[in-house]
């Protein structure tokens, strides 16, 4: 690959940009009625303004997520294999932003989408030429193992009975039966039909992990080892999720910071330590100029 780009090879890690993988969802849309609900107004406005409050000091459900087990989920672990997201009842803008003003026909929509939390996919990623700002070449490959359609379908399954449910029925919520456009042929609701749902609608998470996958020294499936070191070049290290062998069973944005706070102690664990032992416990003599009138941190391992 990159012979093909031009780009001469320092050091060959076949496993770069493997492994790729993501949390893949299905929308499902729901109406409900709406009685009870303010639109955003000016009075609305001024509530956040003044107190932080309100309709607009929230992002609606989405604030809400839940996890759940299906017939397909590992039994021998306790790693729930779906995650359901919901999206909408956020506050809607008023036409003249005058108190009491009602809002079109009384109602409004809200979304569920249930997500594989583990994925049997598995993509790559791949540079497209040796200029650097080319965007690379994305191989997602979302659903291509059967199992990740099946268990996507059981959430999808079960996002439904949920909304079916006594406490949410009171609400008047209600399924959107318009059919996913190539999917009319089949009957609405049957599995066949949601697998085709899925194919044509497939909403992918901003959950990307497993392209640098970190592994054991020598392993050939490995990119990273245990300290986040590019196996084979010295002072070059990865830290975001694409260290991540598996996607997390949820939102990454938790693992992301802990693997920042690692990379954080690991470097300076090494380069602290190459001072006190060169510098008699001095470590001024790690930082440029400028740091020495900032903050005495050791020096980043590209410099």
């Amino acid at each position: 690959m990159l012979a093909r780009a031009g780009v001469p090879v320092v050091h060959p890690l076949p496993a770069v940009g493997r492994n790729l993988q993501n949390h893949v969802t299905h929308f499902l849309s729901f109406s409900l009625k709406d009685n009870n609900t303010a639109p955003l107004n000016w009075a609305t406005a001024m509530e956040y303004l003044l107190f932080r409050d309100g309709l607009m000091s929230g992002t609606g459900i989405s604030e809400v997520t839940a996890f759940i087990n299906t017939k397909y989920a590992d039994p021998a672990g306790d790693n729930p294999d779906i995650q359901l997201f919901f999206g909408g009842f956020l506050a809607d803008c008023a036409k003249t932003g005058m108190v009491g003003e009602s809002r079109g026909n009384g109602s409004r929509t809200i979304q569920i989408f249930p997500a594989v939390l583990h994925p049997k996919s598995r993509g790559h990623l791949e540079i497209a030429s040796n200029d650097p700002f080319a965007h690379p070449k994305i191989y997602a490959n979302y659903l291509t193992h059967p199992d990740d359609v099946k268990t996507l379908i059981e959430g999808i399954k079960f996002a439904i009975k949920l909304s079916e449910t006594k406490a949410l029925k009171k609400y008047g919520l209600k399924l959107n039966k318009t059919p996913v456009k190539g999917c009319e042929k089949f009957k609405f609701g049957c599995d066949a039909y949601w697998e085709c749902a899925v194919r044509m609608q497939t909403g992918p998470e901003n959950h990307q992990a497993g392209s640098c996958r970190m592994g054991p020294r020598g392993d050939p499936n490995a990119v990273v080892d245990h300290l986040l070191q590019v196996q084979g070049i010295d002072r070059l290290r990865v830290a975001d999720a694409s260290v991540l062998p598996a996607v997390p069973s949820g939102n990454t944005n938790a693992a992301c910071v802990m693997v920042g706070e690692r990379a954080a102690d690991f470097i300076k664990q090494r380069w602290l330590s190459q001072a006190y032992s060169t510098g008699g416990g001095d470590v001024s003599n790690l930082l440029t100029a400028s740091e020495t009138r900032h903050a005495a941190r050791p020096r980043a391992p590209w410099q």
